[in-house]
Formats: structure tokens, sequence, C-alpha cells
């Protein structure tokens, strides 16, 4: 919340100091002037830096080119020094060792640089000066030099010397069919390289060293790296750009990187002498740009000294002309607070001048304009309290005439409303009475019908307890053949309870014959039989009995069952025809009723049809009232809504004219604000 509120009080003062009328002026100024100079500076910086780093690496390959050029001038010497050995002493080719020596001491006394002159014959025996001897048979040297028709220059061999690698230069001794006969050596020490380019550099922190083609380091600034690999001290990317670029042409430029990843830029240039060896200048990167980082802060310096005095010429012109803008704010506060009688000095004829001048004529109409609005603020205060009296009393009459106005309103929308209730309640009444004298010829009518279907009861009735009588009577005929039923059923049940003692007692007279015949034996065998089916006879004879039994206790059930029910209705029966009796009793009286009621609705009728006629007449009458009544009413609301317009009207001039003397003291207080 905090950091919110620091950044938009640093936001307000932004907008406020760039709103400001001088920063404008400002940054238009030092835009024109420092913009185009920012330009050209960049410009002249880029194509400075581009021109002097290509001369950089120009002039470091040239000198690279030289010195290489200086090496190969040495080797070429101590080459010709071997050759001259050569055609000097034809004796060597005889391999007279007795004149070989002092040959070998005269021509190394003669050379200080040159570690020692030796000879090698052809068998790979190299004979000293000092009379030693020593195989190097197996020494890459030997077999180049039997390879080669001409002097060179070996790689570093640590076995030609027991103290230090060294170097040696050799010349093949040929016979003059052309065969290898022995060879001559001159053997050099590394520091005598190395003190030839020991003074060769380019810029601060710059060296040189040289590299054979097997990229062994033959000498460099730091001697324990002399004889030793390249790759030992080398990134394998920097190995393989040393072998794609360095090794792979005569001379050139590169840029790598060091083990500690600094930046370093080489020039490098074959020596040719010295059978591919390759010296390389190398330098760092940042001191050989070191001149053009100082040429870019020293371009930037002038351009921050440029821009202070620019900015404090637009600062001095700018205040020049703030200044006068000033005075006229200042002048316009005065004015604001009620000052309007100073004015601005006005000197010279440029167009800050006549803007002053303008703004004092411009104060001097203001004065005028004020003294006349003052007098008419005056003028204008008397006449708004005159209107303001003249609107209260006319407010006051207004509000009377419209509450008068309204009380007539009201009178006369209450008699507007008795009026139309009465009409709508005569409406009614004739509606009603006009319904009483239909109901009446309905209820005439339906009189009518009743009483004939009240007659057509009556005869219903009287035909009912006729019909009541006979059913009477078939009812006693009937209870009499159900009482001579039930007596039938008692019969038959008699007569079913002997034939099961029947039943019974043949039954027990087969089984006696049965005995019997088992008695007989054989004799009685027929007689068996037949008291078998007797017995079979009989039994049938119980279950029918039974049978018959049950279907004779079903029927005295049910015969008492209807003979109970016939009583029964006979009772009822005999209540009905009691009541419908006294039913046709009651038609009768309700048949007398009935005409009257008739004879004094056909009375009601003709009443209600006069009725009706009358109340038709008083509608109408109350429907002219009614009509009169509404336009009364239309005409009191329309001069009611007059009054109460006339009536705002009177209170909106009434408002009016207070809020005009409102005005008129506002602008008197407003204008004596002012010192005239």
């Amino acid at each position: 919340m905090k950091q919110k509120i620091e950044v938009g009080v640093i936001l307000r003062l932004l907008r406020k100091v760039f709103g400001s009328l001088r920063v404008k002026m400002i940054v238009p100024i030092l835009a024109v002037t420092l913009i185009p100079l920012l330009v050209t500076t960049t410009l002249l910086i880029t194509n400075y830096s581009a021109l002097l780093t290509k001369t950089t690496r120009q002039d470091q390959q040239r000198i690279a080119h030289i010195s290489a050029s200086f090496l190969d001038q040495w080797f070429a010497s101590k080459k010709a020094a071997l050759v001259n050995i050569d055609d000097n002493h034809p004796e060597l080719g005889a391999n007279d060792l007795s004149a070989l020596i002092p040959t070998l001491k005269a021509a190394g006394s003669s050379d200080e640089e040159v570690v020692y002159y030796g000879y090698v014959d052809s068998n790979g025996l190299l004979y000293k000066p000092d009379g030693s001897k020593k195989s190097i048979e197996d020494l890459e040297l030997f077999k180049q030099m039997q390879q080669s028709k001409e002097a060179f220059v070996s790689d570093i061999e640590k076995k030609l010397d027991d103290k230090q690698p060294v170097v040696a230069v050799s010349h093949p001794i040929l016979s003059e069919a052309g065969e290898f006969t022995g060879g001559l050596v001159a053997v050099l020490e590394l520091q005598d390289v190395n003190a030839l380019i020991k003074k060769v550099t380019y810029g601060e922190n710059s060296y040189t060293f040289i590299l054979s083609p097997k990229l062994n380091i033959v000498v460099h600034k730091d001697p324990e790296r002399w004889a030793q690999p390249f790759a030992s001290y080398s990134t394998q990317g920097k190995v393989v750009m040393f072998q794609e670029e360095v090794m792979a042409k005569h001379e050139g430029y590169i840029n790598y990187q060091e083990t500690n990843g600094e930046n370093k830029s080489a020039a490098y240039a074959e020596i040719a002498e010295a059978s591919g060896w390759r010296l390389v200048i190398t330098a760092s990167e940042d001191s050989l740009l070191k001149t053009i980082e100082d040429s870019k802060v020293l371009a930037w310096c002038l351009i921050g000294i440029t821009a202070l005095l620019v900015g404090v010429v637009a600062y001095l012109v700018a205040n020049m002309i703030i200044g006068p803008i000033r005075n006229i704010s200042n002048l316009m506060k005065r004015v604001a607070r009620g000052e309007v009688s100073s004015r601005l000095h006005v000197k010279g004829n440029h167009e800050m001048s006549l803007l002053q001048r303008n703004i004092n004529e411009m104060l001097d109409s203001i004065v005028e304009m004020m003294l006349k609005m003052k007098e008419a603020t005056q003028q204008l205060t008397r006449s708004s309290k005159q209107l303001s009296g003249v609107a209260e009393v006319t407010t006051s009459a207004a509000h009377k005439v419209s509450e008068s106005v309204h009380t007539v309103v009201q009178g006369s929308d209450a008699q507007y409303d008795g009026a139309n209730q009465t009409r709508n309640a005569m409406e009614e009444m004739a509606g009603g009475i006009q319904r009483i004298a239909e109901s009446a010829s309905v209820v005439s009518d339906t009189t009518q019908q009743g009483l004939s279907l009240v007659n057509r009861g009556h005869q219903e009735i009287q035909s009912t307890m006729m019909q009541m009588n006979r059913l009477k009577q078939s009812m006693a005929v009937t209870a009499s053949t159900v009482s001579t039923l039930e007596e039938k059923s008692n019969d038959i049940e008699k007569i079913v309870t002997m034939i099961l003692e029947i039943a019974s007692q043949t039954n027990l007279l087969s089984l006696n014959a049965s005995i019997e015949a088992a008695r007989a034996g054989e004799h009685g065998r027929g007689f068996a039989v037949v008291a078998q089916e007797v017995k079979k006879l009989a039994e049938q004879t119980a279950e029918a009995s039974n049978t018959i039994r049950g279907m004779v206790a079903d029927i005295a059930a049910a015969t008492q069952e209807a003979a109970a029910s016939i009583a029964k209705g006979m009772q009822e029966m005999d209540k009905g025809v009691k009541i419908a009796g006294a039913t046709g009793t009651t038609f009768q009286s309700i048949l007398s009723s009935i005409e009257r009621i008739y004879q004094q609705t056909l009375e009601v009728s003709a009443t209600s049809e006069e009725m009706s006629a009358s109340t038709e007449q008083v509608t109408a009458s109350m429907q002219e009232i009614v009509t009169i009544a509404r336009d009364s009413l239309e005409r009191l609301n329309i001069i009611s809504l007059s009054a109460d317009e006339q009536k705002k009207s009177i209170g909106n001039l009434s408002a009016s004219a207070d809020h005009l003397n409102q005005l008129s003291s506002e602008l008197e207080v407003l204008v004596d604000k002012y010192q005239i």
C-alpha cells in the first residue's frame, strides 16, 4: 500500500514537472540539439570503431608477417651456412673423420647462435665437435633427412641435446647419383629462437609464440610451455580452431577464448623456411579495443557537456520567454482577487509587449464594464424587490381564487356523482321492475303448469292407491300360498325321515342276510349277492334321502324367510296406503293454494308493467340531469385547471422574482469585490 502511494506521488510530481511551460520549452530545444548530435556521434563512433578494428587487425597481421619473414631470413642464413660447409669441405662426403671434427669446431666457433654443428652418416650416427658420437637412427630428424633433398628445420627434438630440447637445421649430403650419404645439422637452442620474437608485441598484454606443424609449442612467453603440446594449455575448441585455421592457412586472423574465459585475438603467419612453423601474435581484445572504448567514453563525455551547455542555454531562453508570461499570470491572479487597478509594464515593440499592451487595454475595458454593471445591478435589485412585492400580493389572490374554484368543483363533482348514482339507481330499479314483471309472468305460467301437474299428480296418487290395494290382496294370497308351502315342506320332512328309517332297517336286514348266507356256505352264495345289492340300494336310498332332506330344509328356511318378508311387506303396504291417502289430501290442499297464487301472480304482473313504464320516464329525466351536471363539472374543471396554472405561474413569477433578487444581490457582491 505504501509503495502504491509513493508511486502515485512520483507520478503526480512528474505530471507537474512536465506540465510546466518552462519544461515544455526546454525539452524541444534539447531534443532539436541533442538528437542530431547523438545520431552523428553514434554513426561516427560506429564507423570509427569498425575502421579502427580493421586497422588494428591489419597492423597485427603485418607485424606477424614481418616477424615471420625475419625468422625466415634467420633460418635461411642457418641453411646457407650448412650449404657453405658442404660446398667448401668435400671431405664430408668421403666420411673423412680426421678432417670432420676440426671443420665442425670451426663452424661452431664462427656462429654463437648455434649450440654445435654435427655430422650424420648414412647409418644415422651423429658426430659432434667434441668427438662424441650418438645414434639418431630412430629420430624423425634422420628419417626426414633421408627423404628430403633440401635443407629443412626439424620439429622439437629432445634427444639431440642431453640438457634441453632443441631444434635442428638439417642439410642432407647427396652423392652424384642423388643418393643420401650423410648430412649436416646445426643444433639451435629454443631460447635463441625466443630471443628473436621476445620483443615482438602489439599493444598491452600481447605476446608472441611459435607452433610446430605437429601443434607443439616451440617457444612461448612462459618458458614452462616450451616444447609442450599445445593441447595441454588449450580447450578442445581452441585446439580444433588452430588446426583448422592457423595450421591450414599461411596467414590470417582469429578470435578465440582462453580457458579462463578471456577473449583474445591472434594474427598468425607461416615461417616458410621452418617447414610450416606458425608465428602467432596474440593479445587481449580488451587491450586492442581500449582505444575504441576510450574514444567512446570521450565522445559521450562531450555529448554530456554539450547537453549541459544546451540545457543551460535553453533554461535561460525559457526564462526570457517565461518571465513576461509569469508577470501576466501574477496580474491575472490579482485580477481574480478583485485588484483590477494593476497594470503591466510595457517595454519594447515585440510580440510579448503587444500582448501586455492588449491585456492592459482589456483591463481598462473591464473596469468600465464593471462600473456600468454596478449601476445596472443596483437598479436590478430595486426592481426585483418591487416585483417580489407584487408577486406576493398576486400569489395570495390567486391562492384564494384557486381555493374557491376547487370548492365549487368539489360541490359540482358531488352533485354529478349524486345525479349519476340516482340515474343508475333508477336504471337498476327499472330493470328490477322489468325483471319482476317478467318473473311474475314466468311465475304465472309456471303456476299454471304446476296446477296441471298437481292435478295429474292427484290422479296418479289415486291410481297408486288402487294399485297398492290390489298389490295388498296379491300379497295376502301369496302369504297364504307360502304358508301352505311351509306346511307341505314339513310333511315332506316327515316322509324323508320315514324313508331314512326304512333304509336303515333295510341295511340292517341286508347285513343279517349276509351273515346267514355266510353260514349257509355254498348254498347261500346267491342269497349273499342279493343281500349285497339290497345293502347298496339301502345306502343309495339313505344318501338320496339325506340330499332331499337338505333341499327340503333349504326350501323350508327360504319359505320361512319369504313368509316373514311378505308379512313385513304387508305391514309396509298398509303404511304406504295410509301415506298415499294423506298425500292425496295434501295434493288437494296444494291444488287450492296454487290456484290462489296464480290469481295473485296475474295481478302482480299487471302492476309491474305499469311501474316499469313510469320508471323509464324517470330514468330519461335523470339522464338529462346527469348530462347537464357532467357539462357543468367539465367547465368547472377547466376553470380549476386555469386557476391552478395561474396560481403556478404566479408562484413561478414570485420564485423568479426572489431568484432575481438573490442574483442581483450576489452580482452586487461580486461587483463590490473588485476594487475599481
